[in-house]
């Protein structure tokens, strides 16, 4: 049996992913509290905006979602996606929400203003270049942003502290890993594009068209996407009392060592057999922050990374 079907609580997780199933979960779900109704999600059309999307019309039942990305077309995925207005279709037609998506580029001071002042959201929800050190984004957002809470996600290490007059809730994001989180399962359609170039996708496409693939020995700090996202829904759910909250989000370190047991022992059951060869470095173990916080604004009934990982090697199989 392969890795993630040996976790009873991962089976469990997969048989609830069931359209009818959900659709009456939903419904559950748009009676508990939340602090907004209206969100703007900048970044939509990607790996992390999409399915935090899905998450938000799952759980908000009647709420309202604008959909902001500079690129709502096709991007470079190593397994089948659909186009930004196609999914939002789709989404709509299991949950009971509204929805805009604008083609615009919030780096521009003029859209961004204009964006801010004529949606006048709640929750403005940045995952657009939230990796890089300059992020022009965010920038514009701390400039033009004048009431609406603000979540934000920015590089695992950096130290920087983001104070405004309105709330920030700052997730200093270690790598997201996983090809889907439990909403985009429900229909193809609704599955995220996966970047070919972030490391473990490429780890994995690799394994599957070859024998043999040499990686070099590392340490990697690492989140799910089911848990990235979740994390948002709860900021939304309970708002928070200081003008800024920061969290570590990250689940565990994962060596390559047992990065490559958890690839190559799944794919090996699924009928891809290749060896992985971890080179020796001098790379040290990373340094973790304190996810006290974060493990505990989270759902503790959730699927740990390292079975999120297994099963994105079935996810890539499945929908490449």
């Amino acid at each position: 049996m392969v890795m993630f079907m040996n976790y009873q609580p991962f089976r469990s997780w997969l048989r609830k992913v069931d359209k009818g199933m959900i659709k009456s979960m939903a419904n559950g779900q748009s009676k508990k509290s939340r602090k907004g109704n209206t969100f703007m999600v900048i970044g939509a059309n990607g790996y992390i905006g999409w399915a935090l999307i899905c998450q938000l019309a799952y759980k908000f039942s009647g709420c309202h979602i604008i959909a902001i990305d500079k690129d709502a077309g096709y991007k470079n995925s190593m397994t089948k996606h659909s186009i930004l207005h196609d999914k939002l279709e789709k989404l709509s037609e299991y949950f009971k929400f509204t929805y805009d998506y604008f083609v615009i580029n919030m780096a521009n001071e003029l859209d961004c203003e204009s964006a801010l002042r004529q949606d006048n959201p709640d929750f403005v929800i940045n995952l657009a270049d939230g990796d890089k050190q300059y992020n022009p984004v965010l920038k514009n957002l701390l400039k033009y942003n004048k009431k609406a809470h603000l979540i934000i996600s920015t590089g695992y290490k950096s130290k920087r502290r983001v104070e405004k007059d309105y709330p920030i809730t700052d997730f200093k994001t270690a790598n997201v890993v996983g090809t889907c989180n439990w909403i985009t399962l429900i229909d193809p359609v609704l599955a995220t594009n996966n970047d070919p170039k972030k490391w473990i996708n490429r780890l994995i496409s690799d394994c599957v068209f070859s024998k043999k693939v040499v990686i070099d020995d590392r340490y990697i700090p690492m989140i799910s996407l089911e848990d990235i996202t979740r994390a948002v829904v709860k900021i939304i759910r309970k708002g928070q009392t200081s003008k800024y909250e920061r969290y570590f989000a990250h689940d565990k370190i994962i060596s390559s060592d047992k990065l490559s047991m958890i690839i190559s022992s799944t794919l090996e059951e699924l009928g891809y057999p290749c060896e992985i060869v971890v080179r020796p470095t001098k790379n040290g173990i990373a340094k973790l922050k304190d996810k006290k916080r974060f493990v505990k604004l989270i759902d503790k009934h959730r699927p740990p990374v390292e079975y999120m990982i297994s099963y994105s090697c079935k996810n890539f199989l499945d929908t490449r």
